[in-house]
């Protein structure tokens, strides 16, 4: 997955974040930060914060506290067991990308890679992103409990079969 900087300040919020590079990278990112899926019988659920034209599905949250990283964990997983049945959120995912995608021909290359990679999850890559400042610091300076949370989420997801990435974005 493509790294996106953003500027604008240190402090760049999440949701700030993900619409920035859904207007900046518009060939590249389809932003669906706070858009819920509905399938009839369940609760709503958020796919995601970006999907990328690879159909990486990219869950941003910046560094901090461990109960929000951990909740981004559980909530990635969570997604990653709705997406898993096509039957039921291919239909609603898909008019979801359309209305928030602005390049109609990143639609198309997203929806294709999504279909084709429906037999084998194993292309479909999710990302765990995180905004802040990472000068010097790795992935292990997440509190001790997010870092356990990350494992034990990324571990369910590799289960469903995609593969999983950890991303640093600095700012």
């Amino acid at each position: 997955m493509r790294q996106c900087r953003v500027s604008g300040g240190r402090r760049t919020t999440e949701p700030a974040y993900n619409t920035k590079v859904g207007k900046d990278h518009r060939d590249d990112f389809i932003c669906l930060d706070r858009a819920l899926i509905e399938i009839p019988g369940e609760t709503k659920f958020e796919a995601c914060d970006l999907v990328a034209e690879t159909g990486a599905l990219v869950h941003v949250k910046r560094k901090g506290k461990s109960s929000a990283l951990s909740h981004l964990f559980l909530r990635a997983a969570n997604s990653c067991e709705m997406l898993h049945r096509p039957a039921e959120t291919r239909g609603p995912f898909n008019k979801l990308l359309a209305e928030r995608a602005r390049s109609p021909k990143l639609l198309t290359t997203v929806q294709s890679v999504l279909a084709a990679a429906e037999s084998r999850r194993d292309e479909l890559e999710v990302v765990f992103a995180f905004l802040g400042d990472w000068r010097g610091g790795t992935i292990s300076s997440l509190p001790f409990f997010s870092r356990i949370s990350l494992v034990n989420e990324a571990h369910r997801v590799r289960n469903l079969g995609y593969t999983v990435t950890v991303k640093t974005i600095s700012q």
